[in-house]
């Protein structure tokens, strides 16, 4: 994943702030999100499978069932923000204060699962997912350079990573279709 973006003198000298770090910033910023994106559609190959009309705590249930006796491992449910207020108003969920909070987006537990809300998932789908269902194998981290234009009068910055997403372990990986 790379991007990158110039910026002329006459830009950062006539900004308000920082320019340049806020380049940086966006930058890096990108290559997180295209990560990011990366492992939702990895969590789109999972081939265990659950449908449901609606979504609701039952879903979440169908999904656990999945695993056969194989429930004792840690894990997350990744959820759509919109089907939050859902679980909220049932009295089976356990918020998790600001606090308390390990995973980035955990919101609450529920059926002994981490409840994460992610705008990558969409409103027709969730996952139930364990450690070591999806890997990204790193090749080289994000790695930013910078050169000068003298002609132009511009900087020139460029961000890269090299790495891969997959679904390592399908038995550790459930979706949910929401009709």
């Amino acid at each position: 994943a790379g991007k990158g973006v110039s910026i002329s003198d006459e830009a950062i000298l006539s900004a308000y702030g920082n320019p340049v770090d806020e380049i940086a910033k966006q930058l890096l910023m990108a290559i997180a999100g295209k990560v990011d994106n990366d492992c939702a559609a990895a969590f789109r190959q999972a081939t265990m499978n659950v449908e449901a009309a609606a979504f609701d705590k039952y879903v979440i249930v169908d999904m656990i069932a999945k695993f056969g006796e194989d429930i004792e491992d840690d894990m997350v449910v990744m959820i759509n923000p919109a089907h939050l207020a859902t679980l909220r108003k049932d009295k089976d969920f356990v918020e998790v204060m600001a606090g308390q909070k390990i995973i980035s987006g955990e919101m609450g537990q529920l059926f002994g699962c981490r409840i994460v809300v992610s705008n990558k998932v969409q409103a027709n789908e969730a996952f139930l997912v364990k450690a070591g269902a999806v890997e990204i194998l790193m090749k080289r981290n994000v790695a930013v350079e910078a050169d000068r234009d003298i002609v132009n009068k511009t900087n020139v910055y460029v961000v890269d990573e090299h790495y891969v997403v997959y679904l390592k372990d399908e038995s550790k990986i459930v979706k949910a279709t929401i009709a």
